[in-house]
């Protein structure tokens, strides 16, 4: 399991709650080396079995809320079309 945090960082692990056993893993590397931002865990808040969570991971866990991309900003839209200005009313004189 130890391989998974191996390489350079910032280390992004996604979907975490699915191998909680990382959790224990990450909170001993940063133990023996903390480094603010090393891991950044993406996933739901609760893991799958919580019963292999061995800490809270108090002191060491900063969380952040993530807004989803937009069509444009996953490259799923050209931008051609904007939403606000379907609904702003265009008065002709």
């Amino acid at each position: 399991m130890k391989g998974v945090l191996k390489g350079e960082y910032p280390r992004l692990i996604d979907e975490w709650q699915k191998a909680p056993e990382l959790w224990n893993e990450i909170k001993a590397d940063l133990d023996e080396n903390y480094r603010f931002g090393k891991y950044i865990i993406t996933g739901s808040t609760t893991p799958i079995d919580p019963s292999k969570i061995q800490h809270s991971g108090a002191g060491r866990i900063s969380r952040m809320s993530l807004k989803p991309f937009s069509l444009y900003e996953s490259g799923e839209s050209s931008g051609l079309i904007s939403l606000s200005e379907l609904f702003q009313t265009k008065v002709k004189k």
